[in-house]
């Protein structure tokens, strides 16, 4: 919402500045031809950082929603396996949940920061979560080899992985 303020302070902020100019007999644009090449870009010049953050802060609302239909997936594949309690939950996808999690906070404080930095290191995080996540899968189809009365609970482990990898993919975003 600043950032949208801050835009609208900025048209203001043209227009009283060609105004300027026309009082000054400087130019006398036609009001059809009121914004020219020169205008136009002076106008570029002055909102593209907001025009920027806006675009930005529009594209992480649309991650975050999709976060959240990913999250509900989860949920539903974690509901499956809570009412197979001899289905064994491998380790490293707790660490893979907290992996995702942090990366998905990191990149907000990112971008809520202006921290470049920080957004690299984000950057370099999704490459543990994509290889925890093919530890998971490789350890979930061991298991249905092993044990073909367990593929149902491997399978939503298996969903829950690739869930949570995609989490850290919007991160990346």
């Amino acid at each position: 919402l600043q950032a949208y303020g801050r835009a609208l302070g900025t048209m203001v902020q043209i227009h009283d500045d060609l105004e300027l100019v026309e009082g000054l007999g400087l130019a006398q644009p036609k009001p059809v031809e009121r914004f020219t090449n020169v205008a136009l870009a002076y106008a570029w010049e002055k909102l593209a950082p907001d025009l920027r953050e806006v675009v930005a802060i529009k594209m992480i609302a649309s991650d975050l929603e999709r976060v959240g239909d990913i999250a509900r997936n989860i949920a539903k594949s974690a509901l499956r396996l809570g009412r197979r309690l001899d289905a064994p939950i491998p380790p490293i996808l707790a660490r893979l949940a907290a992996s995702a999690q942090g990366m998905l906070r990191s990149a907000l404080d990112a971008f809520s920061h202006s921290d470049s930095r920080a957004a690299h290191g984000v950057l370099g995080s999704d490459d543990e979560i994509d290889d925890a996540q093919d530890e998971v899968i490789l350890q979930e189809l061991e298991q249905i080899t092993a044990h073909p009365d367990m593929a149902s609970p491997a399978v939503d482990i298996i969903f829950i992985a690739k869930n949570l990898e995609r989490i850290g993919d919007h991160a990346t975003n």
